[in-house]
C-alpha cells in the first residue's frame, strides 16, 4: 500500500533524548547501592549511591525538558518526573545513611573472619519478653523520629543477639583453656543477659515501627562451625577481651547509662539502666580475664595487651556514628546514642582502660 499524500504532512515523532534511558540507568543503580549499603552497613556504598541519586534526579528534570517541547510545558514535565523520583530516592537515601553508619560501641561483638556480624532481621515476634514483661515506648507526635528509634532499637537488638554466640564462644574458649569455673559461669550469665537484652530492644523496635522483626539466620555463623577451629590460645583470649570486653561493654555500659539520664520516657530509661548495669558487670567479667591470661600466659601476654592498647583508638574511631539522623537534643531525649556524645564516652573509656591496664602490667 503506497502512503498517501497527507502522510506527508504528519509530524514526525521526535527522537527521544539519550538522557532519558541514562538518567534511569543511574536512577537504578543508585537504588542499588543504596540498598546494598544498608545491608551491608557501608559508609562507602552509602556515599557513592547517595551522589548518584541526588545526580539521577538532576538528570531527569534535564532529559525530561530535553525531551519535551521546551518552554513552560517542558519544564513543568521535568519538575514533576524529578519528583516523582524524589518521593523515592530521598527516603531511601536517609534510612541507607541511618543503616550504613556505624552505631556506639556495643560490647563484645561476634567476630567470624575478622568482621563483626549480625543477623539478618526477618518477621517473627519469637524474640521478645514475656507479654506483662514486654517495655511499651511512649511514641513520639513524629513520624521521622519513630521511624529513627525504630531503626535504632533493632541495630541495637541485632547487636545484642549477636553477643549471645560472642559469649558462648567465650565460654568455650575458657574451658579449653583451662580457666577457672567462676569466668565460665560468668560468661554463660552474660549470654542470658544478652538475650534478655535483645528480647527488650525488638520489642521497643516493634513499639515504635509497629512490625514483629526478629532475628533471621547466621549463616556467616554457620560456615564457622563448618570450619576447621582454630586453637584458642591466651594471647588472642586477652587481646579480644580487652577490646571487645574492657573497652566495649564498658563504654557501652556508660553510654546506657547517659541515655537513661536523659530519656524522657520512664520505660526506656528503665530499659537502658537494666542494660548498663549489666554491661557494666560484663567488663568487669573482660577484666578478669584479661587478668586470669595475664597470670597464664606471662610476658608474651604482656607484650599483646601493651600492643593491642596502641591500637584502641582506631578501633574506637570506626565504631563511632559519623551522622546525626536526628538533633542531639531529640535524640537524647528519646534514649538514642548521639555522635558527640558518643565520641566523650568513648575516649573517656579508652582512657578508663589504659589507666587500669597500665597498674595490671
Amino acid at each position: 500500500m503506497e502512503p498517501s499524500p497527507e502522510d506527508d504532512d504528519l509530524p514526525s515523532p521526535e527522537p527521544t533524548s539519550p538522557l532519558v534511558p541514562a538518567a534511569f540507568i543511574v536512577f537504578f543503580v543508585s537504588m542499588g547501592m543504596l540498598l546494598y549499603a544498608a545491608s551491608a552497613r557501608s559508609s562507602a556504598w552509602f556515599q557513592v549511591g547517595s551522589v548518584l541519586g541526588l545526580g539521577s534526579l538532576v538528570l531527569s528534570f534535564i532529559a525530561t525538558v530535553a525531551s519535551s517541547s521546551g518552554g513552560f510545558g517542558g519544564l513543568f514535565m521535568g519538575a514533576l518526573v524529578a519528583g516523582m523520583q524524589a518521593v523515592i530516592t530521598l527516603p531511601l537515601i536517609a534510612w541507607a545513611g541511618l543503616m550504613s553508619t556505624p552505631a556506639s560501641p556495643k560490647g563484645r561483638l561476634l567476630r567470624l573472619r575478622g568482621r563483626a556480624r549480625l543477623a539478618r532481621l526477618s518477621f517473627g515476634g519469637g524474640w521478645r519478653p514475656r507479654p506483662n514483661e514486654a517495655p511499651q515506648p511512649k511514641l513520639p507526635d513524629s513520624l521521622a523520629e519513630r521511624v529513627v528509634a525504630a531503626e535504632v532499637w533493632h541495630l541495637a537488638a541485632r547487636a545484642e543477639h549477636a553477643s549471645v554466640p560472642a559469649f558462648s564462644k567465650l565460654s568455650l574458649q575458657l574451658i579449653a583453656l583451662g580457666a577457672p569455673s567462676e569466668l565460665v559461669e560468668g560468661a554463660h550469665r552474660a549470654a542470658l543477659q544478652e538475650i534478655d537484652h535483645a528480647r527488650r530492644c525488638f520489642a521497643l523496635a516493634q513499639g515504635y515501627g509497629g512490625l514483629p522483626w526478629d532475628p533471621g539466620a547466621l549463616p556467616e555463623l554457620a560456615d564457622s562451625l563448618a570450619a576447621p577451629p582454630r586453637r584458642p590460645d591466651l594471647v588472642g583470649l586477652a587481646r579480644g577481651s580487652l577490646r571487645d570486653g574492657c573497652v566495649g561493654e564498658g563504654v557501652a555500659a556508660a553510654m546506657a547509662q547517659a541515655l537513661a539520664q536523659g530519656a524522657e520516657d520512664p520505660v526506656i530509661a528503665e530499659t537502658l539502666s537494666g542494660i548498663a548495669a549489666d554491661e557494666a558487670e560484663h567488663a568487669e567479667l573482660s577484666w578478669a580475664v584479661v587478668a586470669w591470661c595475664l597470670k597464664a600466659g606471662g610476658g608474651p601476654v604482656r607484650e599483646a595487651l601493651r600492643e593491642e592498647a596502641t591500637t584502641l583508638d582506631d578501633h574506637r574511631a570506626a565504631a563511632l556514628p559519623k551522622e546525626a539522623p536526628l538533633s542531639p537534643a531529640r535524640a537524647r531525649a528519646l534514649g538514642l546514642p548521639d555522635p558527640a556524645l558518643a565520641d566523650t564516652l568513648s575516649k573517656a573509656g579508652v582512657a578508663n582502660v589504659r589507666s587500669r591496664l597500665t597498674a595490671m602490667l
